[in-house]
């Protein structure tokens, strides 16, 4: 379906032309629909595309992707698996999203319990094996 849609439409160039597309916006902690940041070299674009969707969970605005609902700005290592198996088209190749900072917080150093531990270890390896 969303072949369809940019066939119709035509695949956008660049940024401002995603204006023209229907998008699944992300909502914020703070309620609000979050503009899309991209970058290309040193030329900045912000804007928030319209559409009729919105979610709080990459995962599910994924999901509404894959099922023609709307384009949606995902992290590269999120989409891809997806992009490979033929769900999703990447877009605006050249350009790209913000990165994002992952922290793990803990209430101390010492007396960590193992399982907390393990778990950092776990997120670390598979982050830094994906990168």
């Amino acid at each position: 379906m969303w072949q369809q849609n940019l066939a119709l439409q035509g695949e956008p160039q660049t940024p401002p032309e995603l204006m023209q597309h229907h998008a699944l916006q992300l909502i914020g902690g703070n309620g609000s629909a979050q503009p899309w940041r991209l970058t290309r070299g040193s030329e900045h674009w912000e804007g928030l595309p319209n559409g009729p969707l919105a979610a709080n969970s990459p995962g599910l605005q994924r999901e509404m992707a894959a099922h023609g609902l709307g384009i949606v700005g995902l992290d590269e290592r999120m989409a891809r698996p997806w992009v490979e198996r033929g769900l999703l088209q990447r877009i605006l190749p050249d350009w790209s999203l913000p990165s994002v900072t992952l922290w793990c917080v803990t209430p101390g150093r010492r007396l960590i319990p193992s399982r907390t531990t393990a778990f950092i270890e776990l997120l670390r390896a598979a982050l830094v094996g994906e990168r």
